[in-house]
């Protein structure tokens, strides 16, 4: 299939794009640009559903993975936002959700059908191994998985589609196994796949702006709400202060508590951190980044469906890898001071239940006279019955 020209790209009045992640490849960059936008849009012809800057609750409540755990979402979530979809009558309208990429099929036919209207289109992104692992290592982090980067590369770039890790990472990133479960729904002429150009900042916001029949300057980066991932020591630093919770006994909630706390407090703080942002990439995962590289370069050019962007930026650079051990690194003074903010805040936050008090004991009281005849009436009577 030829690559996309940006004339290409516009959807017709009424067309509805469903974007679908996947995950940490600047979905939410786009997102908080068109939340952020929406008057704008609106000026020209287009339509971002209202609220968050994402409905997720929506696609939970079709069974989407990324629900929070012990959480359950009723329907009417998905139905609201259908209903807001097909009332936008003749914008265009722009549907995003990372967790659409992990989708099963069947959950695929209804999104589209919900969705899609008379116009469907779908997009993704593809993004290189080199930047989308760490990123995602990190982002897990943030969110209380706390598996070491080493042991969780194993798995990903391992060859076990059963192992939870590998499956859950390239259900949504193998883009071939993605293009092919949305065209059994979609033509594939309208999926587009755009590869991320990691030198170039503006591409998504450009990608999307030309779909949606914006002027340049609409959608742009709105870095108090984006979605940075943590720094390397930022993550060591979640890392270590849950493993000094485990290792003093306190539960899991008040754990989990203090953690998203942190995390606010380090990502409000504006300091930024010092040192290398990603941990560095062993040189065995490097090689079998660059194997699985080739196979995807080699992969693009075989997709029955459009492409946004050059297969080679999927190929990682030689770049020179600063060396730093886990022991050397260290945080800003603004950055620990916003750590112990968000301890002190979750600890203020977390409301343990009130024990419930034990019964109280009655007092022993002398039996009254009426009581003491009918206890020397029972004693008559076992007499009696003995005798």
């Amino acid at each position: 299939m030829p690559h996309a020209a940006p004339d290409d790209l516009l959807l017709p009045a009424g067309g509805r794009l469903i974007h679908i992640g996947p995950h940490k490849t600047g979905t939410t960059a786009i997102q908080v640009a068109m939340s952020s936008a929406r008057d704008d849009m609106a000026a020209h012809g287009a339509y971002y559903p209202k609220g968050p800057f994402r409905r997720r609750k929506a696609g939970w409540a079709l069974g989407l993975p990324g629900k929070p755990p012990g959480r359950e979402f009723p329907i009417r979530h998905w139905e609201q936002l259908v209903a807001e979809v097909r009332e936008a009558g003749a914008a265009r309208v722009c549907v995003s959700d990372e967790n659409f990429a992990r989708a099963k099929p069947d959950v695929v036919a209804r999104i589209v059908d919900d969705l899609g209207g008379e116009e469907p289109r779908v997009v993704a992104v593809a993004r290189r191994l080199d930047r989308l692992l760490p990123s995602l290592w990190q982002e897990r982090v943030k969110w209380g998985k706390l598996e070491d980067f080493e042991p969780w590369l194993e798995r990903v770039l391992g060859d076990d589609p059963d192992d939870r890790q590998h499956r859950d990472l390239w259900q949504g990133h193998d883009f071939v196994g993605l293009v092919d479960r949305w065209t059994q729904v979609v033509d594939p002429e309208r999926f587009t796949l755009v590869i991320g150009d990691e030198s170039d900042r503006d591409q998504l916001f450009r990608v999307f702006s030309q779909m949606l029949g914006l002027p340049p300057g609409v959608l742009k980066p709105d870095l108090t709400r984006s979605n940075h991932s943590l720094s390397w020591s930022e993550s060591e630093v979640i890392r270590s202060l849950r493993d000094l919770y485990e290792d003093n006994g306190w539960s899991a909630p008040y754990a989990a508590a203090n953690i998203h706390h942190v995390v606010d407090a380090l990502r409000a703080s504006g300091v930024r951190p010092t040192g290398p942002r990603t941990p560095p990439i062993p040189a065995w995962a490097l090689d079998r980044m660059r194997e699985i590289s080739d196979q995807r370069v080699a992969a693009v050019a075989s997709l029955p469906v459009p492409v946004i962007g050059d297969a080679e930026s999927l190929r990682q650079t030689d770049e020179p890898v600063e060396q730093v051990r886990v022991e050397d690194l260290s945080l800003p003074l603004g950055l620990v001071t916003a750590v112990v903010e968000g301890a002190l805040r979750g600890e203020r936050s977390f409301d343990p239940p009130t024990p419930t008090p034990p019964a109280p004991v009655p007092e022993p009281r002398e039996p009254s006279g009426r009581e003491w005849l009918r206890i020397g009436a029972r004693k008559v009577r076992r007499r009696l019955s003995r005798s």
